[in-house]
């Protein structure tokens, strides 16, 4: 992706974000008068499918799963920082992922016949929001709002069978800003459990982004200052760009159980 040493400096400077924000923190922790911190590196083993049309005619096609990108990956770095004071936070969260796959798919109509693909991608997903809760209080109802940076670098070459022959594809680098909005609501399950979710909307660089996550979480340590996630994501991205002498609609879907694990301070 262009200018990655540049967004990895932003990155450490904000040093990125827990989106996964279930905390648990002593009386003494989290008044409405203090900052209360949290930081959540997290693992998200999702699954992609992506779909490529242009001029609405199919190009490709494709589902992988995790397991099949657990050697295709080079690079995944997600972590979540989140801070909140009274009724008021923010968040930063980041998402940056490479994978590369090489594989045979079944081409569609009119050529039904094995197609041989060679894709890369790579992606950022910067996450700035802010926080307000109606009730304030430890847990309840977030409304979220904030801007979400979407930086994909996308190379697709399609190998066609004989006849007809010969190959096409796909090649651009952008970056999207979008606005979002959402809500989310935290609730405790007990004195050792609780639970979150989340869903938000975006638009703007992108066509429409919708983001839908769901969490569990076991609180342990003093003050409950550590916390264990486990849930599932899914998130569809649909891109509009113009490439290949027409109109090309980008669709890709992430979908997959996260694990994390929080900390507060």
């Amino acid at each position: 992706m262009r200018s990655f040493p540049g967004r990895l400096l932003v990155v450490g400077l904000i040093i990125v974000c827990s989106w996964l924000p279930i905390t648990k923190a002593s009386a003494e922790e989290a008044t409405a008068h203090e900052w209360r911190w949290s930081i959540a590196p997290y693992l998200f083993a999702s699954d992609v499918d992506m779909s490529v049309l242009v001029s609405n005619e199919p190009v490709l096609g494709a589902s992988v799963d995790f397991k099949d990108l657990l050697d295709k990956v080079d690079v995944v770095f997600p972590v979540h920082f989140r801070g909140q004071k009274g009724r008021h936070g923010f968040l930063f969260d980041v998402f940056y992922m490479s994978l590369s796959n090489s594989k045979s798919i079944m081409g569609p109509l009119p050529i039904p016949l094995a197609l041989d693909t060679d894709t890369s991608l790579d992606m950022l997903i910067l996450e700035m929001a802010g926080i307000f809760r109606p009730g304030g209080g430890e847990y309840g109802l977030d409304l979220l709002y904030g801007v979400r940076l979407i930086e994909e670098d996308i190379d697709l070459l399609v190998t066609l069978p004989t006849p007809p022959g010969g190959t096409t594809g796909v090649n651009f680098s952008e970056s999207y800003w979008d606005v979002f909005g959402g809500v989310q609501y935290s609730g405790q399950l007990g004195s050792k459990w609780g639970y979150n979710v989340r869903g938000d909307v975006a638009t703007g660089g992108t066509e429409l982004t919708w983001n839908v996550v769901g969490l569990i979480a076991y609180h342990f340590g003093q003050t409950g200052k550590y916390t264990l996630l486990f849930g599932y994501r899914y998130m569809d991205i649909e891109i509009e760009e113009s490439a290949m002498g027409g109109d090309v609609t980008i669709e890709q879907t992430f979908s997959g159980p996260l694990i994390g694990f929080n900390i507060v301070f």
